[in-house]
């Protein structure tokens, strides 16, 4: 449990014409003395809550207590939940041993013998960390030294010097377009079936959503009469931005609209561990390699550009500000010159079918419209 500050609480009225303040230290609470006024009271009290604020001022910070700091400062932001969580995990590994060392006696030589450490140490799941990981963690670091430098807790930031020279591997293992099929035909078989993670999984599938932005879909975010998303909160600005829905999810996400207010959240399991452990359950049960959530916004990147789709609008989809990151990280290069096939979600459905999609009815979206030929 965090500890709460040395506080003065009062002032309270004792006895018919007597006032006092309590004064709160280290969790203690010590009566003040008596006044004959309140006017008396409320003075003293500003002289003892100058005091403890001087003495505070004055007390060593350590990592941990500027740590909860910047964690309240970016939840003030507006940043997720999700992601403060990922921000403190990763400034906790990085100074496992300094959590609760005096963030003034921290030197930029200290700095980099960390990361030096972190560089050998092995995570909870028994491997090295990944070039990847002690990047980021170092871009998170940077900031957080921005927020003690401002604070004038460091004259300059000393995390800002931190490089780590291990090759980071770019873009995730992604299914091919023939597995992706099975692995489109696997999850609507689920989701018929009444499994609202399945429906996650299509979302991650067909619209290259984030995880975080696939849990906070509302009911709300359904617009024009389910023909387009709305995407209200993501990790970025650019990642604010609405998409279309096409016809293969429609009916499953009406559904989960069905009778909710507008603010209500679209699926009621929002847990972090949802989406990979129902998309690993899938390509299980598909007979297909395990890959991410996430990996899908690179498949989706492919799909797109090979349907002859603009490289800037693709990054718009994704919610990329840019098109580098979605080149570097996301789309083949392969994709960009293969110019001649049909829409990109099209490409998930089996070429020789009727790819019309107008029915309501998820089974019949799969199969195809009925003729009305005789």
């Amino acid at each position: 449990m965090r500890k709460r500050p040395d506080r003065v609480l009062g002032p309270y009225r004792i006895g018919p014409i007597k006032w006092r303040n309590v004064i709160v230290r280290d969790g203690t609470r010590t009566p003040g003395p008596l006044f004959d006024t309140r006017e008396e009271a409320e003075r003293s009290k500003a002289r003892i809550e100058a005091a403890l604020a001087q003495e505070q001022a004055a007390a060593p910070v350590t990592f941990r207590a500027a740590l909860d700091l910047y964690l309240t400062d970016c939840r003030e932001r507006g940043l997720r939940e999700g992601t403060i969580d990922t921000i403190r995990r990763r400034v906790e590994t990085y100074l496992e041993t300094e959590l609760y060392a005096t963030v003034r006696a921290f030197t930029e030589a200290k700095a980099k013998l960390l990361l030096s450490d972190l560089a050998t140490r092995h995570s909870r799941w028994g491997k090295p960390y990944s070039a990847a990981w002690i990047k980021v963690s170092i871009v998170g670091l940077r900031t957080f030294g921005k927020f003690l430098t401002e604070n004038k807790h460091w004259k300059e930031n000393l995390f800002l010097p931190l490089k780590h020279k291990g090759k980071m591997n770019k873009g995730k293992n992604k299914l091919t377009l023939d597995e992706a099929r099975i692995y489109a035909k696997a999850a609507h078989d689920l989701a018929d079936a009444g499994d609202e993670g399945a429906v996650q999984a299509l979302c991650a599938l067909y619209l290259g959503l984030r995880k975080g932005e696939i849990l906070d879909l509302t009911a709300r975010s359904l617009d024009d009469r389910g023909r387009r998303l709305i995407v209200f909160r993501s990790k970025t600005d650019a990642g604010k931005r609405t998409v279309a829905l096409p016809p293969q999810i429609r009916p499953y996400l009406a559904q989960l609209a069905k009778d909710k207010a507008p603010a209500e959240f679209l699926f009621s399991n929002r847990g972090r561990t949802v989406l990979n452990s129902v998309v690993t359950r899938i390509c299980k049960s598909a007979g297909l390699p395990k890959v991410c959530p996430h990996s899908f916004r690179g498949l989706l990147a492919d799909l797109a550009l090979a349907s002859g789709e603009v490289l800037e609008r693709v990054a718009g989809v994704l919610g990329h500000a840019g098109v580098k990151v979605t080149t570097e990280h996301y789309a083949n290069r392969g994709a960009l010159d293969d110019r001649d096939r049909a829409a990109g979600h099209d490409l998930l459905q089996d070429r020789d079918r009727d790819l019309d999609r107008s029915t309501t009815d998820p089974e019949q979206d799969r199969k195809g419209p009925v003729s009305d030929d005789k």
